[in-house]
Order: structure tokens, then sequence, then C-alpha cells
């Protein structure tokens, strides 16, 4: 099982929608999905890690496998982490995973990758850029963007970045 400890105004937004966990733990609707720490959980196992914005679909969110994952996600609220200040906002957590033969290990994140604290890096940012874009976007363009927005320091109009002839 996997269970993470958060910030009390967490719960109703990720797993508890004041009293309804059923739009957590089985999503009807795409916005659900999305707003569902159980499903994302479970559809990153079920996709090793790799998700898009193209895997929040109905095929997904109804599939047997990823909501069998999902169940066994939960979430309770931290009255130490509600200590945490708020400004800036900082959204730290603690997971405890249980293994099947009892063992239990816990890790503690204070700020989540792609916080100002922890920043991602430029090749991952370009690399998730890529990854939630390249079935929309033809890769010409893809990286035509890249390459305008990695050095908008330097365009003489930034109006480019916008223009609907690049897409």
């Amino acid at each position: 099982s996997l269970n993470f400890r958060m910030k009390s105004f967490q719960i109703p937004f990720l797993v508890d929608y004041h009293g309804d966990k059923q739009r957590k733990y089985h999503p009807q609707t795409t916005t659900d999905a999305q707003l569902s720490l159980p499903f994302v959980i479970a559809l990153a196992l079920h996709k090793r890690g790799e998700i898009r914005i193209s895997d929040f679909r109905e095929e997904n969110y109804q599939n047997p496998k990823i909501i069998a994952l999902a169940q066994k996600v939960t979430a309770t609220a931290d009255s130490e982490l509600d200590k945490t200040p708020s400004h800036p906002m900082e959204l730290p957590t603690v997971l405890v995973l249980e293994t099947y033969q009892g063992k239990k290990y816990t890790k503690r994140i204070d700020h989540h990758q792609g916080d100002a604290t922890n920043p991602l890096s430029d090749e991952d940012l370009i690399q998730k850029f890529v990854s939630n874009t390249e079935e929309k976007l033809e890769k010409y363009h893809i990286e035509q963007l890249i390459e305008m927005i990695l050095n908008i320091d330097k365009l003489e109009n930034i109006g480019k970045v916008g223009t609907t002839d690049l897409i």
C-alpha cells in the first residue's frame, strides 16, 4: 500500500472530495482523473512513470488494472505538516510504502520536482514539453518553438512565439 501524509487542505482536492471518494478512486471525467491522487499514482505505476496529458482519457480512468492500483493509495491529513508555512506555498508530503512482506519505507519530500526550489533541468523540461505536444504538433514546429523559447531574450518580437503559423 501507499499512504501519503499531507496538509489537511489538500485532502478534499486530491483524495476525498468532501466525503465523495468515488470521484477520486473511480474518476468519470478527465478533470476528475487529473485531480485524483490515487488515479495519478496508479497511472504513473502502470505507465512506469511516463505520464502524458493524453493519458488522462476514458480508456485509462476506466482501466480495471489502474483502478485496482488506485485502491492501494491512501492519503491522510498530517497536523505536523499543516504547521509548515504557507507563504511561500510549501506542500511537504510524506510517503509511506508498505510491501506485501510488511516492510515499510518512508520518504519525505518538502519541494516537489518543478518547484522553484527544486526546478526541472532544461533537458527534463524540454522532454516534458515534447511528450505533451508531439501528438498535436509536427516535430519541426516543436523544435522551432523550443528554440524560440530557449532564446526568448534574444527575440526582436516576442509575439512570434504565439503565432498560429507555427501550429
